[in-house]
């Protein structure tokens, strides 16, 4: 898998995004908002969805400058399918709204993992074949994430490949990858470079 970087693997989000044409950059677990930051110097619209009110907060109180970025305080169980449908466009997007770093808060309120629910999001969207997926902690996918997390709130890689099939599929430096096919020379030259 590589080493875990953090944040979004910049040189492929740039290259999908000059590819598709891709022109909205969509999150879902803002946290800090540093990926946030980076996304809204890279593309003209961005929407960061964030379900615990102190991080989305904390992030829109030190980044209110951006005028290109959405702030959005919700659950990306739902938010996510509605973000899609006001974009009318491929999207670029970036899941990363499970509880890895407060596993404790995630396992008390019984929604550590959002992923399945924001995949179908994706896969009932319009554009859903022309979306790029770039979803993060691939490790915890691979394996379930051990206490005080709760393994069954986790889907496994299996059931994660399953509803993106029919795409290229790469994991490679704690990020699972899922592109339309004809964007998978880009993949696998960024994997061959080492990522990044």
């Amino acid at each position: 898998m590589g080493n875990v970087r953090l944040g979004v693997p910049e040189k492929l989000a740039l290259a999908l995004r000059d590819a598709g044409g891709l022109r909205v950059f969509i999150e879902t677990g803002t946290y800090k908002g540093g990926t946030t930051t980076w996304a809204a110097q890279h593309f003209p619209k961005v929407v960061t969805i964030e379900a615990h009110q102190p991080y989305h907060e904390k992030a829109k109180a030190a980044h209110w400058n951006f005028k290109n970025i959405s702030w959005v305080l919700g659950n990306s169980r739902t938010e996510l399918r509605v973000q899609l449908g006001k974009a009318h466009q491929p999207c670029l997007l970036w899941l990363d709204a499970h509880w890895c770093g407060n596993a404790s808060y995630g396992h008390k309120i019984g929604e550590e993992c959002p992923l399945m629910e924001e995949l179908a999001a994706v896969t009932k969207d319009n554009y859903a074949d022309e979306h790029a997926i770039l979803i993060d902690d691939a490790r915890l996918f691979e394996a379930p994430p051990p206490y005080p997390h709760d393994p069954k709130q986790w889907p496994t890689m299996v059931e994660i490949k399953r509803v993106l099939d029919g795409r290229v599929i790469v994991v490679h430096d704690d990020v699972i990858v899922a592109v339309p096919r004809r964007h998978g020379r880009i993949v696998l030259r960024w994997k061959e470079e080492g990522g990044g």
